[in-house]
């Protein structure tokens, strides 16, 4: 199953380590959040890896933290941020037993590129990954264009 063409694309325009309009006591508990949400997706994503296939309910559960994280940078003003994560909601929703081993490799770009965003806003040393945020946003709009 492939995610429809009709989701919006971010605004990708705004960096998420530009961190000017964010409120410096509201942050930490954004990036307290994250960390927390982050190493949860990386556990779900080797339980779909290690299990039998694909399963529904580890898409989900997926899904759901994309959502969150969606919400929590939005509203402090990291709009790319909060756009990968609208756009990786939006393809988990649609991912079911039937979906293919590049769908899945989108996902862990997609929390790999998350977790470099926020050691940038951190300003701490940055483990290069794959891709970078906007990198797998283009990528994830390209799929659904392609219906793959």
């Amino acid at each position: 199953m492939t995610p429809p063409n009709h989701a919006p694309v971010p605004d990708l325009s705004v960096t998420t380590h530009s961190v000017v309009r964010v409120d410096p006591e509201i942050l930490p508990f954004f990036l307290e959040e994250a960390w927390e949400i982050l190493p949860e997706m990386h556990e779900t994503l080797i339980q779909i890896d290690q299990g039998p296939g694909f399963e529904s309910k580890h898409f989900v559960l997926l899904c759901r933290h994309f959502h969150t994280l969606k919400g929590a940078a939005n509203s402090i003003g990291l709009t790319a941020f909060g756009g990968l994560c609208h756009e990786m909601e939006l393809f988990c929703k649609h991912m079911d037993e039937r979906s293919t081993k590049q769908q899945f490799n989108m996902i862990i770009l997609a929390v790999d590129a998350l977790k470099e965003e926020l050691f940038k806003i951190q300003g701490k040393p940055i483990p290069k990954t794959a891709c970078s945020l906007s990198e797998v946003t283009a990528r994830i709009i390209e799929l659904k264009e392609k219906k793959v």
